[in-house]
């Protein structure tokens, strides 16, 4: 079945992902008729499985179907972006809460950062098509979802295509804020209290109070990845009780009823002095559930604490960490070109120090700055390898190795740098150190031209069938 989508490029800034998103030329009334599966396939409810695109082998997706989908109904969908393509990544994370509530999940495992806008547009084309014939989704329900760069992606698909209803943002939001739209879908964005995104995600809350739309920013304790499987699952609350707003599906009062449970016996444990904390859960609370249930009683404890003066006082706090912060990114980035790496040593051991002696936001605004840094060392040594500027590319991998030593990329740019010196063992050493981190990007390995030297090493196969397994 032919669609009639054009796509709409957007740019997206530099440091995080370029993409092209999908623009429906026909609304909702219009896609209301892609669902229809054609010829009957079968799948496995209940499972994440890899599904190829029909006729291309190279393009796959991740899919998980309720257990109990069936054809006779249209599903609700979430598609799904990771920023390095790991499609099946987000989909057994929260899996079990797809197969509770109710919906259909798609993963890309194509589209990723630093992909060409070329790619980018192709791929997207072919996830949304190749599942709008194969599979029985919700028209007026079609979400989607994803972490970093891929929630830029995410976001620039809901801006282009009115047939989204609503975003998930993980880690990163809108390709810009500035000269925005009119966003009429629905927006909600998760981040760590250690993702250097976050006071992005804080201020884009902001920008959108002004916007024709429903958001909410939901914090959580952690760094700068896909929320756990207990944090994502307030998402799905989310998308269904938007819905019910909505008039797209009953008002389920039982779900309402839990929802409201469960905050309140977080509030119970969260202690009347930490107005931070209950402040976000009684304006979750107001934000999930008004127009669905009474909120009066919410709503009157949560203007009284942001009324207190303890309230404004915190508030005034974090709008200054928050400036330190945004000016040491800008210094940091900067001395990456002007600071030697003896200078960095004492650098990071300085910032290491203060974490473990701080508390609190502080502490928090000093792990952003840490994880800041492990993304700009990666961008800074992943471009001078690129460009084939190797001693700039030594350095910069030295200061990501002060950075962030666990990190696989650490020894896969080592790893690079080391063939390229033409040192086999080593170039093999850090190979194997690389994937004992967690490295598996077959491919990228494979089109790595410095590998050459090694390429037909036992020790180099073994590598690669390892990641493969």
């Amino acid at each position: 079945m032919s669609k009639g989508f054009s796509f709409l490029f957007l740019l997206i800034p530099a440091m995080l992902v370029s993409c092209h998103s999908r623009k429906s030329v026909k609304q909702e009334q219009a896609l209301s008729g892609l669902w229809s599966t054609g010829k009957k396939e079968h799948f496995s409810p209940g499972t994440v499985q890899k599904v190829f695109v029909t006729g291309d082998s190279s393009q796959s997706y991740a899919l998980y179907l309720p257990e109990r989908y069936n054809d006779s109904l249209s599903w609700p969908v979430i598609y799904f972006f990771d920023p390095q393509a790991a499609g099946d990544l987000p989909l057994r994370k929260y899996a079990s809460w797809a197969g509770q509530f109710g919906y259909v999940l798609f993963g890309s495992n194509n589209i990723k950062n630093q992909m060409s806008g070329t790619d980018m547009n192709r791929f997207i084309r072919s996830l949304f098509d190749d599942t709008y014939r194969r599979f029985s989704l919700d028209a007026k329900r079609t979400y989607v979802a994803g972490f970093s760069g891929g929630a830029r992606v995410a976001s620039s698909i809901a801006l282009s295509d009115p047939a989204i209803r609503g975003v998930i943002a993980c880690g990163g939001g809108f390709p810009s804020t500035t000269q925005l739209p009119p966003v009429h879908f629905d927006f909600l964005a998760f981040a760590g209290y250690e993702d250097f995104n976050l006071p992005e995600l804080i201020q884009l809350d902001k920008t959108l109070q002004s916007q024709p739309c429903r958001h909410f920013l939901i914090r959580f304790n952690g760094k700068h990845a896909w929320p756990d499987s207990l944090i994502f699952r307030d998402a799905f609350y989310w998308l269904d009780f938007n819905a019910m707003k909505d008039k797209s599906i009953p008002v389920n009062d039982s779900l309402i009823q839990s929802f409201e449970h469960e905050i309140l016996a977080k509030l119970d444990k969260t202690p009347a002095k930490s107005l931070t904390d209950r402040a976000a859960l009684i304006s979750e609370m107001v934000t999930f559930l008004q127009g669905l249930a009474s909120t009066e009683k919410y709503e009157k404890e949560l203007n009284a604490i942001y009324a207190s003066p303890a309230w404004q006082k915190k508030q005034e706090q974090f709008a200054a960490l928050i400036k330190e912060e945004n000016r040491l990114q800008q210094f940091y980035i900067r001395a990456f070109t002007t600071q030697p790496l003896s200078w960095w040593r004492e650098e990071v051991q300085k910032l290491n120090n203060s974490i473990a002696k701080s508390k609190g936001n502080l502490k928090y605004s000093k792990l952003r700055l840490l994880h800041f840094l492990s993304l700009a060392a990666y961008m800074q040594a992943d471009a001078a390898i690129r460009q084939k500027r190797n001693p700039d590319a030594e350095k910069y991998v030295s200061i990501y190795k002060l950075v962030d030593p666990a990190n696989s990329y650490v020894w896969y740019f080592s790893a690079i740098l080391q063939a390229r010196a033409g040192q086999k063992e080593k170039a093999l050493k850090m190979l194997n150190k690389a994937v004992e981190m967690g490295f598996d990007d077959i491919q990228d390995m494979k089109r790595r031209p410095a590998f050459g030297i090694i390429k037909n090493d036992p020790a180099y196969q073994k590598i690669l069938s390892e990641i493969a397994d």
